[in-house]
């Protein structure tokens, strides 16, 4: 089978491209992005006059070098993309949502338009389709926090959001996504795809794919304090462990199950300082998890993190 990258692939980087996620790393256009009713815009619709800052982080990135290796592939990729393709049934990346899912964002301007690979993971893979809310999120004439709380309501995961945007990335670092049902997976491990454990929320987000320029300096990428720095380990390491639950209950391919395993491990060790923990450790849902999110907002995680936080010299770059 000739593996394609399609001739849409060639339609990217029309000099946009910006996401304004928190964290991201290496993954994902959101599934929901493809969805009839919701669909992805474009970083170029993020950016211009609202978010040129964050653009240019972005362009330095790995999420935008990600395509790159897609547009222009080396035999040894493409010999390997071409036995993943077809263990799932397709000869196009671009046009395979299992492969869309995590590699590209995946636009159009109008819902009966036909969707393409405008580039790799950017804005929406992270934060949400922006057809259901940027025209909120963007009118200036409402009051801030009113627009805000309409645009979360229409589906966007605002910086603030740690574990929704963690419950993101982990989907696609970790190979966690809940659209992708347990016998793709397995036949995309068996054909080569790479499942890695290391993916943790800090490391990961406060490197070469920080983008925080808020108030009062918008021309500074803020740095967060320590405090900051552990909430956001807490909430990763909660995402982590209910994502590495999930998939243990849905994949018996025995690489995949391996990983999921050391990944729930980890997890529960880190987690099993902080107050309150023990429920959603012994038993794992969506609303444990967000209730354990709930009673740590604003407590000193200090001492249940310890020196668990990765050094800044190991942040993914």
């Amino acid at each position: 089978m000739q593996v394609s990258f399609s001739k849409r692939i060639a339609r990217v980087f029309r000099g946009s491209a910006l996401p304004l996620i928190l964290l991201s790393a290496g993954l994902v256009t959101s599934f929901s992005a493809q969805a009839d009713e919701n669909f992805s815009l474009g970083a170029a619709s993020c950016g211009g006059e609202c978010h040129e800052a964050e653009l240019e982080v972005w362009e330095s990135s790995p999420h935008n070098a990600s395509f790159n290796k897609f547009d222009d592939p080396s035999d040894e990729l493409t010999e390997k993309v071409e036995a993943i393709l077809e263990a799932v049934g397709s000869d196009d990346m671009t046009e395979s949502p299992v492969c869309t899912n995590c590699h590209f964002t995946m636009i159009k301007e109008t819902a009966d338009e036909e969707a393409f690979a405008d580039s790799g993971p950017s804005c929406e893979s992270c934060h949400g389709s922006g057809s259901a809310f940027r025209d909120i999120h963007s009118d200036q004439d409402v009051d801030y926090d009113q627009r805000m709380a309409k645009a979360e309501s229409h589906g966007m995961i605002r910086p603030n959001m740690k574990f929704e945007i963690a419950s993101n990335c982990n989907g696609c670092h970790a190979m966690a996504r809940p659209e992708v049902d347990g016998a793709t997976i397995a036949k995309m491990i068996d054909a080569g795809h790479p499942i890695k454990t290391e993916f943790e929320l800090v490391k990961y987000s406060q490197g070469s794919v920080r983008h925080r320029f808020y108030e009062p300096d918008t021309s500074v990428n803020a740095v967060m304090t320590k405090a900051e720095l552990e909430a956001l380990y807490v909430e990763g390491q909660i995402a982590q462990l209910l994502a590495a639950h999930q998939g243990l209950q849905k994949s018996a391919n025995d690489k995949y199950k391996t990983a999921m395993q050391i990944r729930l491990d980890d997890a529960k060790a880190n987690l099993s300082a902080v107050d309150g923990s023990a429920g959603f450790i012994g038993s794992p849902s969506l609303d444990s998890a967000k209730a354990l999110v709930k009673s740590i907002e604003g407590k000193d995680l200090s001492g249940a993190v310890g020196g668990k936080l990765p050094d800044p010299s190991d942040y993914k770059q």
